[in-house]
């Protein structure tokens, strides 16, 4: 690492060019006058990363900005962010804030939404409401795409768009917000679709688009295999092989998969355990985390860093048995709600990636 990395963090142009490889894209810079830029396409949505400027008497400010077009004919407009002092003081004004019954979710966050209905339905799931809050600041909103993007995509677009200002280097969460925006689109585009309401027919190819999404975000692909889905993402980092996820197709009236997911990791000594808590927890840490303590038995003291905690939020909503040794991670589930699936891959592959790098920086 160079003395001015050490001072002042990864470069923009770095992070970015890395989070590109990752997500099996390029870099694109922008010259000496123009905005760096990473575009890529995820789910058959095309999203773009870049940062703009707002300029105010002699000041100026920068954004980062994510966007990503898309057919909206119902014209829904949402917007939701973290709550803060400010905000409560600006609902207690007369400033909407719905509440879809979930209690820590509704404390945490300021959902606004043309249509309440649809904006509680498409935050019924548990792994997209995940998603969002494992980012630690968030503002995502539906604009109208004042004709930048409906040339390309026809009548009806609008964008799916996050900022924050400043300009954001942390490439897993950037990579997270790409994720996140997949999922969202998906839900935007079907509703929040269960798979109850899908045609049985139609089940197996719905359950691949799903896995497949999470997949790609990481430069890998999901493919039917029989009864099931195989699912490949590549080493972040080249140091080992690939991780590869099974499971089986979801079929009625339970609608619930066997999920497998195995990954090897560099070699490292430390290791952990994590279940689902039950009425006897010996020998479980704690992690400092509320969400995590309260759903998820962890057992070792490998887990308790900060870089884990993102992953292993995510995992809390479903309660796997996932374990960590010198040889890799496994992630597994018995009867695991076919919806959920994708919710669980993402948290293993960002669970793997997580430590992946942190092996990686132990032998370097």
């Amino acid at each position: 690492m160079s003395v001015w990395q050490k001072l002042f963090g990864e470069s923009q142009k770095d992070a970015w060019t890395r989070l590109a490889a990752e997500l099996g894209t390029t870099f694109e810079p922008g010259g000496f006058f123009g905005a760096h830029a990473v575009r890529a396409r995820l789910g058959g949505y095309d999203l773009v990363l870049d940062t703009y400027q707002v300029s105010s008497n002699n000041s100026s400010q920068t954004y980062t900005r994510l966007r990503a077009p898309f057919v909206n004919p119902s014209k829904l407009r949402f917007r939701i962010f973290r709550a803060s002092y400010f905000s409560a003081l600006a609902t207690a004004f007369g400033r909407q804030d719905l509440e879809i019954g979930v209690a820590g979710f509704d404390d945490d966050f300021v959902i606004q939404g043309s249509d309440e209905a649809h904006v509680r339905a498409l935050l019924s799931d548990a792994g997209l409401r995940g998603l969002i809050a494992a980012q630690p600041r968030i503002s995502v909103r539906i604009d109208d795409d004042e004709g930048l993007f409906g040339p390309s995509y026809g009548p009806a677009v609008d964008v799916l768009t996050f900022t924050e200002s400043g300009i954001i280097r942390d490439v897993p969460r950037l990579r997270g917000l790409f994720s996140l925006f997949a999922a969202l689109l998906q839900t935007l585009q079907q509703g929040a679709q269960s798979l109850l309401g899908v045609p049985p027919a139609e089940l197996p190819a719905v359950f691949l688009r799903a896995l497949d999404t999470v997949a790609e975000s990481l430069g890998g692909g999901a493919e039917r295999v029989r009864d099931s889905v195989e699912a490949r993402v590549p080493n972040p980092v080249g140091l080992t092989e690939g991780a590869r996820c099974v499971a089986e197709i979801p079929r009625l009236p339970a609608l619930t998969t066997t999920f497998t997911f195995e990954a090897p990791l560099p070699a490292g000594s430390e290791g952990f355990t994590v279940e689902k808590r039950g009425a006897l927890a010996l020998g479980a840490v704690k992690t400092g985390d509320q969400v995590i303590d309260a759903a998820l038995a962890v057992r070792g003291t490998g887990a308790v860093r900060p870089a884990l905690l993102r992953p292993l939020r995510a995992m809390a909503a479903v309660g796997p048995d996932a374990r960590v040794d010198d040889a890799g991670v496994t992630v597994s589930a018995k009867e695991l709600p076919g919806d959920q699936a994708p919710v669980l891959l993402g948290a293993a592959l960002d669970l793997w990636v997580e430590l992946t790098r942190a092996r990686a920086g132990e032998q370097a």
